[in-house]
């Protein structure tokens, strides 16, 4: 059976199951891409077509010292942006800021990555009210989808052009020349397949990544996962920067055709053998319910306490006290 038969029968079936639970797909952003007239009109245009050229290591040289303020940029609002352009493709996301965003930096950065079917206009609610949060306010960053098979792209995550590494890339440095980012404490969350784009994001990027938060989320690169693995090509997990991952899944009913209840499993022996310590906490819901289980403030103490170069969890000591039963800390090998 093909590659490419497995692909759309996944898709034919997913999209069944969600129409008939009333999902909606926020997948449409990219068919009008390539000619979107708003692009020529809006601020973004001129900045971000220097950001394709650039990459975000162009701005690692700007803002290094907190005591010099970012140069500041007119491209992001608060709220939805609708035309950010990435290699000639128009993206969207909601930017949600803390208090007094401008007046003081650098800024942990927290990328929200929504499941199959969803939006980020629904998502990005599941962390907008916790900007503020004590001891680690932070900007949030919710995109909405690319529009490829699995809403994402995430089945070529070797390709230099993979669409969701690009807008991170993208966005990380614009960010930076907006409001300045704290290199240390740039975190990515997902839930699902938005789960699977932040693991895709780890084998990527995991070098400036401190730490990763999923809800029911698969690395596509753990030969356990045989199907995305069968299917998928990633780059395998062999980064030096030995992250600490949170991983929230469910058991037997955490599964939506793909049994992502047994990708949590998985993934949490593959993380160990690789190196990274891990917290793993499972809920006894549907695939869809996990976040009534572990609110998402938890996932946000949870970047509070692993900054980058965190690589043994100080949870290994016992769990927060908010932190449901169900929850272990999980040694790297």
């Amino acid at each position: 059976m093909s590659k490419t038969f497995l692909l759309w029968l996944m898709a034919i079936t997913l999209t069944l199951l969600l129409v008939a639970c009333g999902g909606s797909s926020g997948g449409d952003d990219d068919s009008s891409a390539a000619d979107d007239d708003q692009a020529a009109d809006d601020d973004a245009a001129a900045d971000d077509d220097q950001s394709s050229d650039d990459d975000a290591v162009a701005d690692d040289d700007a803002d290094d010292d907190s005591a010099t303020p970012p140069p500041g940029c007119t491209t992001l609002q608060e709220g939805l942006n609708e035309h950010f352009m990435v290699d000639g493709i128009v993206r969207s996301f909601y930017l949600d800021l803390p208090a007094n965003v401008t007046e003081s930096w650098p800024w942990p950065i927290v990328f929200n990555w929504h499941g199959f079917g969803d939006t980020a206009e629904n998502f990005h609610t599941l962390i907008s009210d916790l900007v503020n949060f004590d001891d680690m306010p932070f900007i949030a960053i919710t995109p909405e989808d690319s529009g490829m098979l699995f809403d994402w792209d995430i089945i070529d995550g070797t390709s230099p052009k993979n669409r969701e590494v690009r807008l991170f890339d993208l966005l990380v440095a614009e960010l930076d020349k907006c409001y300045g980012v704290d290199p240390e404490r740039i975190y990515i969350m997902g839930f699902s397949f938005g789960g699977g784009v932040s693991d895709l994001l780890a084998d990527n990027r995991g070098e400036e990544i401190a730490s990763i938060a999923t809800c029911s989320g698969v690395y596509g690169s753990d030969p356990l996962n045989k199907i995305p693995y069968a299917v998928a090509d990633w780059p395998e997990l062999t980064v030096a920067n030995k992250y600490v991952e949170l991983r929230l899944h469910g058991g037997v009913l955490d599964n939506m055709v793909l049994p992502f209840g047994q990708y949590g499993v998985n993934d949490v022996a593959y993380l160990n053998e690789n190196g990274h310590d891990a917290i793993e906490c499972v809920h006894p819901y549907i695939h869809n319910m996990g976040f009534l289980y572990m609110g998402s403030e938890c996932f946000i103490e949870f970047f509070r306490d692993h900054p980058l170069g965190v690589t043994t969890s100080p949870y290994a000591d016992g769990m927060p006290a908010d932190y449901p039963d169900k929850c272990s800390y999980r040694p790297k090998q």
